[in-house]
């Protein structure tokens, strides 16, 4: 079974960035969101070894293309001026991944946001309470008024910037959050032979 988009012109374009070109858009502040290690939701694992997992470069190519365009989109709005900042959920916990190889997978930043990792059965350490706290108190500050953000360290994304801008990165490597280059998360959509890390 696929899950991929349909493109219709009317919620799905087939071209965004003649939609930015034309101003066909709203010219409101946004944020851009993706996890880690997208991709290892949706490519096919060994059915007779499931906790072997698929293979590691299928995983990063499932997961360009869903961080490629979300840096692409950044670009076309820095280059018109529209405010933008972006994060990656990176976190990796057994209660929501209970297969190590799932990491952060599609969809899995949504349990943190909304906090219903409380429902998954399993451990849940200070970390990952912690850490669904700090993306809620900044997803709530974007909603109320995005350019409060810097003053809680969170900048816009701004690729033209030393290391390409700043990317609030959550859940990995024990901490909270990290505000990290955003070379380190998009430079293999822009930077040839950058390798994409799945598990930062």
């Amino acid at each position: 079974m696929s899950y991929l988009l349909l493109v219709d012109n009317k919620y799905v374009f087939a071209n965004y960035t003649e939609r930015y070109l034309e101003k066909k858009f709203a010219k409101v502040p946004s944020i851009f969101g993706n996890t880690a290690r997208e991709g290892s939701a949706f490519v096919a694992y060994p059915i007779n070894n499931v906790s072997a997992g698929p293979p590691e470069q299928s995983i990063v190519s499932a997961t360009l293309t869903w961080d490629c365009p979300a840096y692409n989109s950044t670009v076309l709005r820095n280059q018109i001026g529209l405010s933008t900042w972006r994060y990656q959920w990176a976190g990796n916990f057994s209660n929501i991944a209970p297969l190590s190889w799932l990491g952060a997978y599609h969809f899995s930043d949504l349990y943190m946001i909304f906090g219903s990792y409380l429902i998954a059965p399993g451990e849940i350490s200070e970390l990952e309470i912690k850490t669904s706290e700090g993306m809620q108190d900044l997803l709530v500050g974007f909603i109320t008024d995005p350019h409060s953000l810097p003053a809680k360290g969170w900048v816009e994304y701004e690729v033209g910037e030393e290391g390409g801008g700043k990317v609030a990165r959550f859940g990995a490597d024990g901490q909270v959050v990290q505000f990290v280059d955003g070379d380190e998360v998009d430079g293999p959509c822009h930077i040839p032979g950058q390798v994409f890390d799945t598990t930062p």
